[in-house]
């Protein structure tokens, strides 16, 4: 049985696997410019929280949903191409 992971860990790892996501959208997207800046937020973040800013938790669970949505609407955008 695997153990559940701190609210933290789990926190990181979503943070994670959307900036990689935001990193991997086509320059040539609309929402690739918004994304950068997310992406630098999120990255930020990250770090503030690595160096045990109280913060930063909070500010990744803000940057979260606006990742995912650019996520989102650039698969959207992608999804009209074809």
């Amino acid at each position: 049985m695997e153990k559940e992971k701190p609210a933290n860990e789990a926190l990181v790892e979503l943070a994670q696997r959307l900036v990689y996501r935001l990193e991997r959208l086509s320059v040539d997207s609309h929402w690739a410019v918004h994304a950068s800046g997310v992406r630098r937020s999120l990255l930020r973040a990250l770090d503030d929280l690595a160096e045990g800013d109280e913060s930063a938790p909070g500010r990744l669970e803000a940057l979260l949903p606006l990742g995912f949505k650019l996520v989102e609407q650039a698969a959207r955008e992608m999804g009209d191409r074809e």
